[in-house]
């Protein structure tokens, strides 16, 4: 005949002593989450995180700022519009000849929107390169949205310094602080089981330094052909899908501004206030989508920082258009002298400027 399990017999706290013990139990989740956050992280290995992902150029981005010696004098940082439309090898050709010395641009641009995204790059390249003399961000209407490649690119005092309100990511990207450190820390003993390179690899960066307004295999496998031109029919559900995207609760348009978009104009601010300490130049290119009005709630708050660019000779022919976003390789052809024209005089003088 089996035994009969033990009854089980309920604790007989006092207040004192269940008190104590909820104090005990919430110090040592703080213990150990102190633990956790004190693990080094090494910055290389975590702009290796997102391999495999559409994200996948960010291991670029790190490696052409921190190993390739070859100058950075502007850099293009936004969402996939503009790695799609700033064609940067011909770009720094053009205003090499236009101004009699070497002009070096990059595109450092990734896909999705999120201002706090553009940070985390802006301030590997300020605080990594001095010779850099412009920063031309997106422009594109004010956004909501935490990039979600923020919570494993961003340093932690970014992560957690974010603002807390009216930002649906703060809390998933905050709790993502202790799990990454443990993550990134773990991979760091054994980076090559976890397919991370504890070196330089001139090879894979070779690799991976293409030119994004030209066709290519991303590391999702999916052939982005930026030779296709965008089917007028198909415009309609693009513009449906794209509205859905960004939607925005219709109760935020009672907020301020500076609550409305707190994600987006708090890391405006730091970017801004990063480069004038650096002594760059930090403007604006806003590429339109394919016939539609884009709204900004305030443009004179990014004229405030920077001189804004609107390239108005696109967004009425199709055939500029791969989709209803993105530029194929016959608009950017188009849009390359027209920048070009209001970058050279920004990099005309020969050294820049001295900073105290």
């Amino acid at each position: 005949m089996a035994k009969k399990a033990p009854a089980l017999v309920p604790l007989d706290l006092g207040p004192a002593q269940a008190g104590g013990l909820i104090a005990a139990l919430v110090l040592g989740v703080l213990v150990g989450l102190v633990a956790l956050m004190a693990l080094p992280v090494d910055r290389y290995y975590q702009w290796q995180q997102v391999d495999g992902t559409i994200l996948f150029r960010a291991r670029w981005i790190y490696e052409r700022i921190h190993f390739d010696p070859t100058p950075i004098d502007a850099a293009v940082i936004g969402s996939s519009r503009m790695e799609a439309s700033v064609r940067t090898p011909e770009l720094s050709r053009m205003l090499s000849q236009r101004l009699g010395r070497p002009i070096h641009v990059v595109n450092f641009a990734l896909p999705q929107e999120g201002r706090d995204l553009h940070w985390a790059v802006a301030d590997e390249l300020l605080a990594n390169r001095p010779e850099l003399r412009l920063l031309l961000l997106s422009a594109s209407p004010e956004a909501v949205l935490s990039h979600p490649g923020f919570r494993f690119l961003g340093d932690d005092r970014s992560v957690a310094g974010s603002p807390a309100l009216y930002n649906p990511s703060y809390v998933d990207n905050l709790l993502t602080l202790p799990y990454r450190h443990l993550s990134y820390f773990v991979q760091g003993l054994w980076p090559r089981a976890f397919q991370l390179s504890p070196r330089f690899d001139p090879a894979i960066y070779r690799a991976r330094g293409f030119d994004p307004t030209d066709s290519f295999v991303s590391a999702t496998g999916n052939f982005v052909d930026r030779n296709r031109q965008l089917d007028p029919a198909t415009v309609d559900a693009q513009r449906a899908a794209r509205a859905a995207e960004m939607r925005v609760d219709p109760k935020l348009r009672f907020l301020p501004l500076d609550r409305r978009y707190a994600v987006e104009r708090h890391f405006d601010r730091k970017i801004a206030r990063a480069a004038r300490d650096r002594g760059v130049m930090l403007g604006f290119l806003r590429v339109p989508v394919f016939d539609a009005e884009e709204h900004f709630a305030d443009p004179a708050f990014y004229r405030a920082i920077g001189p804004v660019w609107e390239a108005s000779l696109l967004g009425s022919d199709p055939a500029d258009y791969m989709d209803m976003a993105h530029l194929n390789r016959h608009g950017t052809a188009r849009l390359l002298p027209w920048l070009a024209d209001r970058l050279a005089p920004l990099l005309a003088a020969p050294e820049k400027p001295h900073v105290r």
